[in-house]
C-alpha cells in the first residue's frame, strides 16, 4: 500500500482468547466481543500492534495495549477513552504534522510529549519541573502507564474532554 487512504483493523485480544477459522471479529472467552484499534496504516501485527504511514495521517480511537507507530508525513490524532491506558503503553512519531489529543478530565498516564518545530499546547492546569519548552514530561492524575507522542515538524495540541 503506498500513499491514498488505507484502512487496516487490528483486533488486540487477552492470551486465552481466539478466533474461529474465517471469522474477522474473535469473541473472548467472556464472550464479549475483543477489543479493537483502527489506523491507517501501512503494516501492523496484531501481536504487539505497530502503525507505519508514510504519507497520510492516522487516527486512534479508545485503544490500549502496546501500541507504537509512526507517520512521516501526516499528523497523529489520538482521543483517549476511560480513566488509564489499559497495558503497557503507547509510543508514537510524526515527523511532519501536528500532534493532537483528547482525552477524559480524570485520566491517569505519564505523559510525555514534544516537537522540535512547533508549539506546546495543554488546555488544563499540570505540574512541570524545570522549563517549558519544546519538550513535556508529567504525570497526569495518578500515573500510570507511559503515552509518549513526538512531532519533528508540528505543534502538539492536548485537550481534556
Amino acid at each position: 500500500m503506498h500513499g491514498g487512504s488505507h484502512r487496516l483493523s487490528v483486533w488486540t485480544l487477552p492470551a486465552a482468547a481466539s478466533a474461529p477459522k474465517g471469522r474477522r471479529r474473535p469473541a473472548t472467552n467472556s464472550g464479549r466481543s475483543a477489543s479493537s484499534c483502527r489506523c491507517r496504516a501501512r503494516r501492523c501485527s496484531p501481536s504487539r500492534p505497530k502503525f507505519t504511514a508514510r504519507n497520510g495521517g492516522v487516527t486512534l480511537n479508545n485503544v490500549g495495549g502496546d501500541l507504537r507507530g509512526e507517520t512521516t508525513n501526516g499528523g497523529v490524532t489520538i482521543d483517549l477513552r476511560g480513566d488509564h491506558w489499559d497495558g503497557a503503553g503507547l509510543d508514537v512519531e510524526t515527523r511532519n504534522g501536528g500532534i493532537r489529543m483528547t482525552m477524559p478530565a480524570n485520566y491517569s498516564a505519564q505523559l510525555e510529549t514534544g516537537t522540535t518545530n512547533g508549539r506546546i499546547n495543554v488546555d488544563f492546569p499540570i505540574t512541570v519541573q524545570g522549563a517549558l519548552g519544546r519538550q513535556l514530561t508529567t504525570i497526569l492524575g495518578a500515573g500510570g502507564a507511559r503515552i509518549r507522542a513526538i512531532t519533528t515538524n508540528g505543534g502538539v495540541s492536548i485537550r481534556r474532554q
